[in-house]
């Protein structure tokens, strides 16, 4: 169903110019962050607009959509493959979302200690790289898309 819709010519000219913007955009935060980097305390209890340090981590790797497509994209295909009764999946599916909970912490843990560890140092580095990435496929694809839709 989204290669149909892909394939309209205004929707296609839309992802390619609001995904260069926005990648643009992901970049020009990331310079911001390292030239004014904001400070984040991670010592445990600090209260926070948005609860401990350590549940907005886990906030965030709950809803990463990387995240997201991937257990939806694994799990939907074994769901959609297996032959045998519904009601078995029901452990595969149990197992497979706490799977994904024991991933959300183990990042938000993993993050929090690196951070306490390493300070603004790291932070800066990390978003002068994710700064450059953001930057390097903006550019990839607003030419990719100015060949492929342009015929440039």
């Amino acid at each position: 169903g989204a290669a149909a819709v892909v394939s309209i010519p205004a929707v296609r000219w839309t992802l390619w110019l609001s995904g260069t913007a926005l990648l643009l955009y992901l970049a020009f935060k990331m310079v911001l962050e390292v030239i004014r980097p904001h400070r984040i305390d991670l010592t445990p209890g600090t209260p926070s607009p948005n609860g401990s340090p350590f549940l907005l981590g886990f906030k965030l790797a709950i809803a990463s959509p990387t995240g997201i497509l991937w257990f939806a994209a694994v799990g939907g295909s074994v769901v959609a493959s297996y032959a045998g009764s519904r009601v078995d999946l029901i452990p595969f599916a149990l197992g497979f979302g706490a799977a994904g909970g024991v991933w959300a912490v183990g990042l938000a843990a993993a993050a929090g200690t690196i951070g306490r560890s390493s300070g603004p140092r790291l932070v800066r580095a990390l978003s002068a790289v994710a700064a450059l990435l953001f930057l390097w496929f903006a550019v990839s694809i607003f030419l990719r898309g100015l060949r492929e839709l342009t015929g440039g």
